[in-house]
């Protein structure tokens, strides 16, 4: 992952990393099938090199391996955890349609982020 993402700030200004910085993700989402993180890196990824498109379905993908919050066994440190990594897909997904020209998206992902965070 953090090669993923040295790779993604050199694509900042060279565009050509941006393809390797993608590939680590996809990796290591494959060695963690399971996991949310390898999944909301690539949608940056993809987000940064305005492919809006495919950074939305790494956001969902991500939001897809969270646990619900009301899951049997999660204490309150938990259910932050999951709220942290929800509001930064939401975030995302906001910015993403922003860029994508969809504003009720937008709308709807940046209140639902505010929602998560008590400021609706």
């Amino acid at each position: 992952l953090s090669r993923a993402m040295v790779y993604s700030s050199l694509g900042e200004e060279d565009k050509r990393y941006f393809g390797p910085a993608i590939d680590n993700c996809k990796v290591l989402a494959g060695l963690s099938p399971d996991m949310p993180l390898p999944h909301r890196v690539c949608a940056q990824i993809y987000s940064a090199s305005n492919e809006n498109e495919k950074a939305v379905a790494e956001y969902n993908q991500a939001l897809s391996k969270l646990p619900p919050l009301k899951s049997k066994g999660l204490n309150k440190k938990h259910e932050n955890l999951i709220k942290q990594e929800m509001a930064l897909n939401y975030r995302g997904l906001s910015s993403a349609y922003k860029k994508l020209g969809d504003k009720d998206k937008e709308e709807e992902f940046e209140n639902a982020e505010k929602a998560l965070a008590g400021r609706e």
